[in-house]
């Protein structure tokens, strides 16, 4: 390498001294140094326009399965509302239901204890201040009849 120094040297003078002296080789140089950055630069910037519109389009997908899945969200918590609402209903039924049927009992038993004492039997009765089970008021009945 150190033969070859004095020859380049020489060579890169030469080209120095013919770009002072002719404008139109040195405007040819700048001019080509420029497009070639021109061409490498678009190149890059053509890929990097690329993967921002495959970036943007992943970003419409997901905005659209975020949309889809907030409206699915939506719809449950209306269902929800709905069926808790009619849970609700059923045990408020289910309470009316079962004061009717403790009141019933309560009624039955009143009326066993009024045939036990009109009749003289010697029936087990059910205190009246607790709530009579269903299957021993029938019972009671069974044995009064």
């Amino acid at each position: 390498m150190q033969t070859n120094l004095p020859d380049l040297k020489q060579l890169l003078t030469e080209w120095y001294l013919l770009t002072f002296e002719n404008p139109l080789y040195a405007g040819a140089l700048v001019l080509s140094a420029w497009l070639l950055t021109v061409l490498f630069y678009t190149i890059r910037i053509y890929f990097l326009n690329k993967r921002q519109r495959v970036i943007e389009q992943a970003g419409v997908k997901v905005q659209g399965l975020l949309d889809e899945a907030q409206q699915q969200n939506k719809e449950s918590e209306e269902k929800l509302a709905v069926i808790t609402e009619q849970a609700e209903k059923e045990q408020q039924l289910t309470l009316e239901f079962t004061a009717k049927a403790d009141e019933r009992n309560q009624q039955i038993v009143e009326n066993i204890k009024q045939l036990a004492s009109k009749f003289g039997l010697s029936e087990q009765l059910v205190a009246s201040d607790e709530k009579p089970k269903s299957e021993f008021v029938w019972q009671q009945q069974d044995n009064i009849q």
